[in-house]
């Protein structure tokens, strides 16, 4: 029995040895070198029962060896019985960062079940009838509790609760962004508002609002038309919402010139394409918001479409002068587009340098589509 002792140790010592370090690398995760110890126990007694019933060489082998296990665990079992991570995870640096990986695997597969789980509609009721939750657990309740707090002025809270959602859920949806964002505007200011939220996400939002809060005007929708690092059907809706909102500021007080005009007309007809691009309801674009009914939020396509119809309306205005007088079509040989050119093109367009007379008779010939018709059945 002892050379079988002896022979059991030389492979069981190293076996036992690694089976406690791995129980106790995996303490976090439960108390696994006990476990080990109860079923090193179960399967001392089991061989011990055939041996003594049959005495059966096999058991008999086996039986020193289990022994052995029984002992090992049980040393692991006993000193990882007060220890949060395990005696080596609360004393190892690297044992420890070993264990913070295997933790932060099961910490991103729970919050990509929290990610898949939170969607605006579902909280879109709560945020008006619930009061704020007291101790937050997952990303349903930070969210909620964000928005509660910004509606009630409570805008110190109303932040962390943001944070914390976006740290959650790595979520990358405009208009969530822009809500964090105007919550840090009211507490910081704008500048260190753009910083503080800088710090908290590497989204592209971020980088779009930053665009749109140091820009102004046409150069917000500029700027945005450069950018290449986003999803292309995204890039069109903020095309349209930056055309709308901030390059039309350029020309609220009247075109200032004809190449202003010819220039604008040509933008709002390109919105006009994007628009019936993007799907009803701006479907392609509906997974870059957490409220689905956004991308519709600030975007009058009516305005846009008489913008677009400028070259249209004024070329019909002037047919309609070219066939009341016969003797202006003798004078231009029944050449209307020469008659066009040389009364109204030509000198609006004297000064143009990048944009001219032809640029205006294509979009006077091409007519957008009236964007209410696009979806109608």
């Amino acid at each position: 029995m002892k050379d079988q002792i002896k022979n059991s140790a030389k492979i069981l010592a190293p076996v036992g040895t690694l089976g406690g370090f791995i129980g106790d690398v995996l303490t976090p995760l439960g108390p696994v070198t006990e476990w080990l110890f109860y079923l090193s126990i179960f399967i001392t007694l089991a061989f011990g029962l055939v041996y003594l019933k049959n005495k059966s060489e096999f058991s008999k082998k086996i039986l020193p060896t289990s022994f052995l296990l029984v002992l090992t665990f049980g040393i692991f079992s006993v000193i990882n019985n007060d220890t949060e991570n395990g005696i080596l995870g609360d004393n190892s640096e690297m044992i420890a960062g070993i264990q913070k990986s295997l933790f932060n695997i099961e910490e991103s597969l729970e919050k990509i079940d929290q990610k898949l789980d939170v969607r605006f509609d579902k909280i879109e009721e709560l945020i008006t009838s619930s009061n704020p939750i007291e101790n937050p657990k997952n990303a349903n309740d930070f969210i909620l509790n964000a928005y509660l707090y910004k509606n009630s002025g409570n805008l110190v809270k109303s932040e962390k609760s943001f944070h914390e959602f976006i740290k959650i859920t790595g979520m990358e949806k405009f208009d969530l962004f822009l809500d964090y964002f105007e919550v840090l505007k009211t507490n910081y200011g704008r500048q260190k508002a753009i910083s503080v939220l800088k710090s908290s996400s590497s989204s592209t939002m971020v980088n779009v609002i930053d665009i749109i809060e140091n820009n102004a005007g046409k150069k917000v929708y500029n700027t945005i038309e450069k950018i290449d690092s986003i999803d292309k059907d995204f890039k069109k809706w903020l095309q349209i919402y930056s055309y709308f909102n901030y390059y039309m500021q350029d020309y609220s007080g009247g075109f200032a010139d004809a190449c202003s005009s010819v220039e604008n007309s040509m933008k709002a007809d390109m919105m006009i394409k994007f628009y019936e691009e993007l799907d009803e309801n701006y479907n392609k674009v509906q997974q870059f918001f957490m409220n689905k009914e956004k991308p519709n939020e600030g975007i009058n396509f009516n305005t846009i479409y008489l913008l677009a119809n400028v070259p249209h309306s004024t070329m019909k205005t002037m047919k309609s002068n070219w066939d009341k007088f016969p003797e202006l079509q003798d004078q231009y040989e029944n050449n209307f587009k020469t008659y066009f050119f040389k009364i109204y093109l030509k000198p609006q367009f004297q000064n143009c340098s990048t944009l001219g007379p032809e640029e205006y008779w294509h979009l006077a010939n091409n007519p957008p589509k009236d964007p209410n018709t696009f979806w109608k059945k």
